[in-house]
Parts: structure tokens; sequence; C-alpha cells
């Protein structure tokens, strides 16, 4: 009841019940039991709302010590009390004081997600996260970032925080994939092969009515067991699990002297200098630092007025639409908001690690102007992380090409005897492709008409492409959209709405050979694909050693943001796949000018043998000698 009276903000009488069950517990109990400690720090907690710091502190305190004598210092309750602790003193900004104890329950908190991924089910994995994750989204980044004035060296802890949380669970399942499949051990990989097929025997499921759904449960309890038993089997996982404790000093020693490593960092709601917007803010570090370094960046609501129409108009410096709808130059602000802090600090420099984060992953960094004449991509080398671990796990892109698949002018309709609904210039693209990787003694397969089915590529899993290349429509639904809408598309039934809004990988995905019979609510027979590959299909493929994925497509890097974890979408199930890069769309594209890039771009990696990042610079920077404006050059990026 005392918790329900804290969720109405009835403090007064949640205080007196809190007090009056620590009295009880006192009495039953004695003050030597683990149930008084809880209601000490229940107590605590109630006087740190009012504002009665002493007293809430002095409750912390002897909640703190008798959970170190009963529970020991890596117990959970023992790490909520002095963090909450620490929480007292940064309120009250007294944040040396908070300090030790911030810094405790971090590396206690880290050290116990570790342990707890060593056994937990993907499923179980993401509800501890959901738990646990406030304290690493917003308490310590807002810690580190009002601390830092008076203490640069802050920014270390908050550094290695970003390092652990930036797509955590993401890294983590891509350990468990490389680990079983690079381990030789026939009785693990059967037993991922197995799970993997009854994954996508449970997505078959979830497309269709309740009522077909009757192995649903028991399919769902299998794949848990098999996958409690790869986990349990898997020695080599655990072993394999080192980049979660990378530290900053890891990513600075793989730095060259002209190279700076950059984590964007926001957080959310706090109590002091309170805001109704995200702050965000960088981490900077050179092969020099002596520490990483904090630049205050803007509040999420600034960035938010800048995206007033179309996704590429905030790059603009002039107008491109006739007759002109606009006379704010977007282009300057998002500069000044995003970039002009963050040059004092580039000097020298020539190449740039960045890992976005929240809505930063929705922005082209390659096109943010400059000043009138120059963007970014002209002035430094560009690379997009998920995470700046990745600096750390960078692979030879020296290595030969020798497989590659194609996917391309694919049939919407497939009955029709022609396939004008396919989309205009992907034969071309594909064809273009195709003579380069030709010329260059490349063995590549082409799949076109009815053979550029969701089956296809599905049929590459594990046959080890170095390149994967699909040309089609990208799907994505956001969540509020899905809300809404009436859901007669992709043959889920209106029972399964709710499925998918909790589901973002059911709610992104890529067009196939037949997808309109999905999309008109045709059912589609038992053993047949409905032509529409979902995301959530494609994080159960197995394509470790694919060096690249295009997805040439529309707004193929849109999905839901989930904090620390990033884009939700077609970007982290290929990823969870095993890709290593990715390159994918912010807006719809258009056809000729895609395909004029792609091509550029295959042969400048392919022909001419310069590196897959300075090729795709090389191909937007042609296109945009042709086409300036942003919307025909910079749609595309490249994410390691």
């Amino acid at each position: 009841l005392a918790a329900l009276y804290v969720e109405c903000e009835l403090y007064d009488e949640a205080k007196e019940l809190f007090i009056r069950g620590m009295e009880l517990r006192k009495k039953i109990f004695t003050e030597n039991h683990p149930d008084y400690a809880t209601s000490l720090n229940n107590t605590a907690s109630i006087y740190l709302r009012t504002g009665d710091y002493d007293r809430s502190a002095a409750l912390y305190l002897d909640a703190i010590e008798k959970r170190k004598k009963f529970l020991g210092v890596n117990h959970p309750d023992y790490l909520k009390s002095i963090k909450n602790l620490g929480g007292v003193y940064y309120y009250q900004k007294k944040y040396n004081e908070a300090e030790p104890y911030y810094l405790e329950s971090f590396q206690g908190w880290k050290k116990n997600i570790q342990n707890y991924m060593d056994f937990l089910l993907v499923k179980e994995q993401e509800l501890l996260w959901t738990y646990e994750k406030f304290n690493f989204e917003v308490i310590y980044p807002s810690f580190t970032y009002y601390y830092y004035p008076q203490k640069p060296t802050i920014s270390i802890f908050g550094y290695n925080n970003a390092l652990f949380i930036k797509s955590l669970l993401l890294n983590n399942f891509i350990h468990l994939k490389e680990a079983i499949w690079n381990s030789g051990d026939r009785k693990s990989i059967t037993l991922w092969e197995e799970w993997s097929d009854m994954k996508q025997k449970i997505n078959v499921l979830y497309k269709k009515p309740l009522s077909a759904q009757k192995n649903l449960a028991v399919w769902e309890n299998k794949a848990n067991m098999l996958e409690k038993e790869l986990i349990d089997q898997s020695q080599l996982y655990k072993e394999a699990k080192n980049t979660l404790s990378l530290e900053w000093k890891d990513i600075q020693s793989h730095l060259n002297k002209e190279e700076v490593a950059i984590e964007f960092i926001n957080f959310g709601y706090n109590r002091i200098n309170i805001t109704d917007s995200p702050v965000y803010y960088a981490l900077l570090i050179k092969a020099e630092s002596d520490y990483p370094e904090l630049i205050p960046l803007f509040e999420e609501k600034q960035l938010d007025s800048l995206f007033v129409k179309r996704a590429y108009d905030i790059y603009s410096r002039a107008d491109v639409s006739n007759p002109p709808v606009k006379a704010i130059d977007y282009g300057e602000q998002l500069c000044n908001l995003l970039w002009k802090p963050l040059e004092p600090s580039l000097n020298n420099i020539t190449k740039i690690y960045y890992s976005p984060s929240g809505k930063l992953h929705q922005i082209a960094f390659a096109a943010i102007p400059i000043n009138n004449d120059t963007v970014l991509m002209q002035k430094y080398d560009l690379h997009q992380l998920t995470s700046t671990r990745e600096i750390v796990r960078k692979k030879d892109d020296s290595d030969k090409i020798k497989k590659v698949s194609l996917f391309g002018d694919i049939p919407y309709n497939i009955d029709q005897s022609e396939a004008p609904n396919s989309l205009n210039g992907t034969r071309k693209e594909i064809d273009t492709i195709a003579g380069i990787l030709n010329t260059s003694e490349i063995c590549f397969k082409k799949y076109t008409g009815a053979d550029a089915s969701e089956k296809s590529v599905k049929e590459l899993s594990g046959e080890k492409n170095d390149i994967i290349h699909i040309a089609t429509h990208g799907l994505y639904l956001p969540h509020k959209k899905t809300l809404k809408d009436d859901f007669s598309f992709l043959t889920f039934s209106a029972e399964n709405k709710q499925i998918v809004i909790e589901n973002p990988l059911l709610r992104s995905g890529l067009d196939m050979a037949g997808a309109n019979k999905a999309w008109t609510g045709e059912s589609t027979p038992e053993n047949e694909e409905d032509g529409v590959l979902t995301s959530q299909e494609i994080s159960q493929l197995n394509l470790l050693g694919t060096r690249l994925v295009v997805l040439s497509a529309c707004e193929t890097g849109l999905g839901d943001i989930e904090g620390s974890e990033g884009v939700f979408g077609l970007q982290r199930a290929f990823k969870m796949a095993g890709v290593q890069t990715l390159i994918i769309s912010l807006w719809n594209v258009p056809d000729d000018e895609t395909a004029k890039l792609m091509g550029l771009f295959y042969k400048y990696w392919i022909r001419e043998k310069r590196s897959r990042h300075t090729a795709f610079k090389q191909a937007q920077g042609e296109i945009r000698k042709i086409h300036p404006e942003p919307y025909y050059w910079a749609g595309f990026v490249m994410v390691d």
C-alpha cells in the first residue's frame, strides 16, 4: 500500500506506512535481519523523495551496513542501497560524495549482469535489462555530465559505461552465435540449427490467426529448452565475451594520432536542472588523451525542431522545393547544434569513428554542412559504428571477395507475366554490379523475378557470402502508426496485433517476390512464404562471415530507437544474423541516382581495389557533383 501511495505521490501517507512497517519488522525480526534492512531502504527512499536528505542518508547508511553483513557486496539489494545513497548526494549536487557510491554500484551491477548473461535466455536477458537499464542509461550518464566541470576525469567512468551498454544485448547475442559456429563442435552447431529452425516456425505462426496457433506454446517451450542447452554447453561463448569488459584505454590503444573516437550520449529525465527533453553530449578520445573529453551539445527538442517536413531538408542551406516553402537555414542550425561544439577538439584529425545515440541515428553525418561549400564527408573520413568498441574488432578489408548474391527486379505481383510492379532501375543496378564482378572474376549469383524470393534469402543462411545486395522496397511501421492502423496486411490478424506492436522486428522488413499478396491480406498456403521477409526472420539467419549487406531500398535504416540498444529494425536484424557492415537508407531514395551510386561504389571497391569506406565516400562524392542536394546522394549510410 505504501508503494501505491508513492506512485500516487501521496508521500506523507507512504512515509507513515513505511515507518510503521520498519518498526514492526524491528519488533518481529530485530535489527539483525535482511527484512529490517529492506524497511530501512524503503523508508530512506521516501525521505529522499521529500527532500529530507540527512534522514535519508542516515537510513541508507544503516541499510548498507546491514545488507553488506547479511547479503554481501555482490547482492542486488546491497548494490541498490549504495546507488540510492549516491543519489542522495547527487540530488544535492554533492558530486564528490556521490562518486564512490556510483562507481561501486556500477562495477557491481556490471559484474552481475555479465554473470547473468551466461545462463539467461534472450528473453530473460531483455527482461533483466528492462529492470536495470535506468541506472546505466540515465543516472550514470547524467552524473557524468554534471560532475565533469568539477572533475574532468569522471569522463572515464562515463565512457566505460557507454562501452558496456551500447548494443549490450546485441553484442551478447552475436558472441553466442560466433562462439558456437566457430567452435567446430558439431553437437553445439546442430543444437543451434534446431533452435533456429524452431524460431523460424514460431515466426510463421505469429503471422497466422490464433485459431491456427495451436502448437505455438509448445514450440516456444521447445525453443527455450534448446536455447538453454546451448548456453549451458557453450563455454567458448563465456570466454569470448571479453568485449563486455573493454574500457576506454582499450579503444585509445587502437587509435592513430590523426584518428578520434566519439561516443554520443543522451539521457532523459533527471532531477537536476529538470528538462522535458533528453540531453545530448559527446565523449571524445584521441591517441594522446589523458581522459575522454566531454562536450555538451543540445536538448533533443532543439534537434526535433529542425525535422519540419522531409528528412533530408535538415541538411539544406537553401530550399530545393518549388516554390520555396522555408526561409530558415536548417543546415546551419544542425551544424551549430551537433558539430560546431566538436570542431575545436578536432584539429589535425582526419578520421572519425563515431557511435550515434537516440535521434542521431536518423542523421546522415556525411551531409552536415560545415559552410556554404563544404559538407562533413569532404573534411573527414567518417566511420559510423554501433559502438566504438568495434574499433577493437576491426577486420582487414583486403581479403579477396569470393562470393556475392544479388537481388533485384523483384515482381511484387508474382502472377503477372511481366513485372511492371518491380522497382524501376533495380535490374540495371544489379546488371551493372554483375558486370563489375564478372570482369573481376568474382563468383556471383543473380536473383530476379520469382527467384528473388523470401525463400531464396533464407537459403543463404550458412552459405558464407561475402556480399549480399538486395534492391527492393523496405518496410518500417512506426509504433504510433501501428497503434492506429487496422492491421489488415502481412496476413497478421487483428488477434495478433499486440504481438506485432510490441516487437519492432515484426514491423520492419523487406518486400520480396509476391509480397503484394500479403499486403492485400490474401491467405498463404501452409508451406509457402508470404513474400514479406521480416526483420524477425532475418535475425534468425546465419550470415556469419558476410562482410557487407547492401539494402538498396527506401528507409531501410529506420526502426524503433530503444535506448542504448540503438535501432530495432533491419539494421539490428542483419547484425544479429552476423553481418559485419551494412549500407542502409534514411529516407525515400531516388531510383536512378541510387543505381548510379551503387555502380560507382562497386567500381571503386571491387575493380579499383579501394577500401569499402573510401569507395562509398567517393561514390557519394561523384553523385554530389551532379546533384548537390543531399536528397540525391546522402540517403545511404554505412554502419560497422
